[in-house]
């Protein structure tokens, strides 16, 4: 009886995209996440039942709230939100 000998080939990156590229990629896309977003995360965590967890939540997302109306990025938001809203809902 013979035996055949699987070889495992390295895969060769010719034409790749960076680690620190991607993550710096990454990092943006969270950045941008997060202010547009800011107002509605801070909103959500001001609903939570009073306690040492909306307190934290609070403390944390506050100061991004604050970031994310002073960079007008919540408004882009809103308006994108009520945009599709209409879009989505709007007569036939």
């Amino acid at each position: 009886m013979s035996r055949k000998h699987n070889t495992i080939q390295k895969p060769v990156a010719e034409d790749g995209v960076g680690v620190a590229r991607t993550s710096a990629g990454v990092a943006v896309f969270f950045v941008a996440l997060l202010l547009l977003n800011g107002k509605g995360i801070d909103d959500k965590a001001s609903t939570l039942e009073y306690g040492r967890k909306r307190d934290a939540l609070l403390a944390l997302t506050t100061p991004l709230r604050r970031v994310s109306e002073a960079t007008r990025l919540c408004a882009l938001r809103d308006a994108t939100t009520r945009w599709a809203g209409e879009w989505l809902n709007g007569a036939e």
